[in-house]
This record gives C-alpha cells, structure tokens and sequence, in this order.
C-alpha cells in the first residue's frame, strides 16, 4: 500500500473501489522522506530563503516533481498555499527525470523522495528540508519543514492491506509477523539505506490515519482544482 491507492479515486471517479471501506488495513510499516533539494551552486541555503525569493519574485521560480498528484507535487503545494506564494510546478515522469531536469538548469528546485540522498551527499544538490516528522538519519543537518515554523508533516505512509471482509484471525497472523519482520536488524538497515523511517501502526490506527488523510487530500485535491468535475 501506498500512497497513491488512497489518492487515485479522488483523482480518477472511474476506479471502482473505496479506498478505506474496500480494504483491510493490516499493518502501517514505513514511510518516504522527501525533501526539497536545490543545486549546490544555488543561492538559497535555506527553505526560509527560497520562500523569500519566491515571495519577492513572483511567478518567477520554476519547480519540478514527479507528477501532477503526486505525494511530492501536493506536499510542496501545501508549503506554498500557506505562504501564500506564486510558481510554476513542471511535472516530470519520475524523479529521475525531474533531478536531471534540475541539475541541467530547467528549473530551479524540486520536491522529491530522496532520490536525491546521492547527489546531496556528493555535493551535487543542496538538501533545504525535509517533510517528514523526524529528520532524516543520513541528513541530520537538514530541518523538517514544520521546525520552519510550518504546519505540514508529510511521512507518506505505506504498509501491508488486503481485499475487503479478512478473516480477522488471518489479520492478525499476517500482522505479527510482519510486525517482527519489520523490526529485524536486516530490514532496519535495509529501511536506513533508503532513508525510509519505520512507522509502525496497527490495522485500525493505520485505517484511521488513513481515512483522515483521504478527507484532507479531498480538500486540497478541491483547493487546487485537481478534482475531476
């Protein structure tokens, strides 16, 4: 399960499935850091001082992710309609392209899953902040966007689900043992070599959190007119 399962309903009204009443929450395991990187000769050293040239040059900066819809385009919209700031988002397909794009100058930041982590830690890429709750373990330098004073928090969240109507004794089997899995050395160094943090919840937290983040995507879906009419 990831992200994109809870979203592509809102976007697409002919995918014929609910994404909380048509599954079965399992088990929440890890998340996606993702980060707003710049190249390294750029003039920002910091996300404030982006923001400012952003705010004194509107319509000016040029950003790029992986996609219209994406965790990664909505995560930085967010930074910007709380800012209340005026850019251009070029979508690319896939975060390969989107860095190329960005270290050959066609624009001038990108909101990314760290896919970025190798070309920051070869100076390549300046890393400004990262959207997740915690700061990165590889990039500890490098503050979350809410430490900046602003309430986004984007873990991007993916785990274990399953079809409708599980036996909840079958639930619970699959729970534990992956639960234990997740929690062995070799998945935990695994996860830090992706800089993926270990988010554990259980199957009706992660349903929770789940349905509460369908509702808030709705409303930002809405607010940036992505919604289909």
């Amino acid at each position: 399960m990831h992200m994109s399962v809870l979203r592509q309903p809102l976007l697409n009204p002919q995918l014929p499935y609910h994404p909380i009443k048509d599954l079965t929450y399992i088990l929440q395991i890890t998340g996606f850091v993702m980060g707003v990187v710049v190249r390294a000769d750029a003039p920002w050293r910091t996300l404030p001082d982006l923001l400012a040239h952003a705010r004194a040059n509107p319509g000016k900066l040029n950003w790029g992710t992986l996609g219209i819809g994406s965790t990664q385009h909505l995560a930085m919209e967010r930074v910007g309609m709380a800012q209340g700031l005026s850019w251009t988002h070029a979508p690319y397909r896939g975060t390969a392209d989107t860095l190329r794009a960005l270290l050959g100058g066609e624009i001038d930041f990108a909101s990314e899953a760290s896919g970025w982590a190798p070309m920051v830690m070869a100076g390549k890429l300046r890393l400004l902040a990262v959207f997740t709750a915690e700061r990165a373990k590889r990039f500890p330098d490098a503050p979350t966007v809410r430490e900046l004073d602003m309430d986004v928090v984007v873990d991007s969240p993916g785990g274990l689900i399953g079809p409708r109507g599980m036996d909840p004794a079958v639930v619970r089997v699959l729970a534990d043992a992956f639960r234990a899995a997740a929690q062995e050395p070799g998945h935990l160094k695994f996860l830090d070599n992706m800089d993926q943090p270990l988010l554990l919840l259980d199957g009706p937290a992660y349903r929770g959190a789940m349905a509460r983040t369908l509702e808030e995507e709705r409303e930002l879906l809405r607010r940036l007119n992505l919604l289909p009419a």
